[in-house]
C-alpha cells in the first residue's frame, strides 16, 4: 500500500463558487416561498393587499363574552360606552374593550356578537375612524356570525370591513366589495355613545362588557381593570353621532 505524503494528498472536491451562490439563492427563494404560502393559507389569518389600498381578512368576532352587573363593574365614570336597549333590557359595551391589544394586535376585538333577551346583537367598532355600528336580525335567536374583514380606502373613503361568510362589507355603508355578494343581511339597532356614569344613572340595572386583557396580554387580576377617559375632542364619523340617552320611563 502506497502512503502519500501531504504534497501528494488527494484533492477534496469543492463546489464551484458561482454554483454555490446560485444554490444559496435558490434555497432562500424556496424558504421565502414556503413562508409566504404558510401565511397566505393560515386559517382565518389570510391577508391580501392590493392596489386599492385594501387589507382583506376573515377573523371571527368575539362570541357572547361575559358581562358584569353595574354594581360590581370596575369602570371609571368617564369611560365611554356603547349602550343598547332591547325589550327594556339595557346593556353597555366599553369602547376601550374594542381596541386591539398592542402587544397582540388582534383585530377580532373590533366585533362582538352577543345575545340580549333572546335577540342577537352585533357591536362593531373601528378605532382608526372612531366609528361604531350595531346590528341585529329579527329572525335569529343565536349570535350572528360577523367577523372582522379588514379595511379599505376604495374610492378615497376609508372604512373598516365586516366579514360575513366569504364576503366583505363596508362598515360605513354596508356595501359589499365582491360583485357576487348578496346585500347586507342585517338591520341597524339603535344605540347611544355616552359615559358609563350617564348610562348607569339612566339604567341602574344594566350590565356591561369590559376589556379583559391588559396590554401585556395576560388576564387581569381582581382590581386591575383598566379604563380610559372618553375622548371628548375626537370627532365621530359615519352615522354613530352620540345621542343624549333618554331617561328610563
Amino acid at each position: 500500500m502506497d502512503l502519500l505524503g501531504p504534497c501528494h494528498a488527494k484533492p477534496r472536491r469543492t463546489i464551484n463558487p458561482p454554483l454555490r451562490v446560485v444554490f444559496i439563492i435558490n434555497l432562500l427563494l424556496l424558504i421565502g416561498a414556503s413562508l409566504a404560502w404558510i401565511v397566505y393559507t393560515w386559517p382565518g389569518r389570510n391577508v391580501v393587499t392590493d392596489s386599492s389600498s385594501e387589507v382583506l381578512m376573515n377573523l371571527p368576532g368575539i362570541q357572547q363574552p361575559p358581562v358584569q352587573p353595574a354594581a360590581t363593574a370596575q369602570l371609571a365614570d368617564e369611560a365611554e360606552v356603547i349602550g343598547v336597549l332591547v325589550k327594556g333590557r339595557p346593556r353597555a359595551y366599553e369602547v376601550l374593550a374594542f381596541r386591539a391589544v398592542p402587544t397582540i394586535g388582534d383585530p377580532s376585538r373590533h366585533v362582538v356578537n352577543d345575545v340580549l333577551v333572546g335577540v342577537p346583537i352585533t357591536v362593531s367598532y373601528c378605532d382608526r375612524l372612531n366609528c361604531a355600528q350595531v346590528y341585529t336580525d329579527a329572525s335569529a335567536k343565536t349570535p350572528l356570525l360577523v367577523g372582522v374583514g379588514g379595511y379599505t380606502k376604495r374610492d378615497g373613503h376609508e372604512s373598516m370591513l365586516l366579514c360575513i361568510g366569504a364576503y366583505h362589507y363596508r362598515q360605513d355603508t354596508e356595501e359589499a366589495l365582491e360583485e357576487d355578494a348578496t346585500s347586507f343581511p342585517y338591520t341597524h339597532l339603535p344605540f347611544v355613545r355616552t359615559t358609563w356614569k350617564q348610562w348607569r344613572t339612566d339604567y341602574p340595572d344594566t350590565d356591561v362588557y369590559l376589556r379583559t386583557l391588559t396590554n401585556g396580554g395576560r388576564p387581569l387580576r381582581k382590581g386591575e381593570l383598566r379604563t380610559r377617559a372618553a375622548k371628548k375632542d375626537e370627532p365621530t364619523q359615519g352615522r354613530d353621532k352620540p345621542q343624549t340617552p333618554k331617561a328610563k320611563p
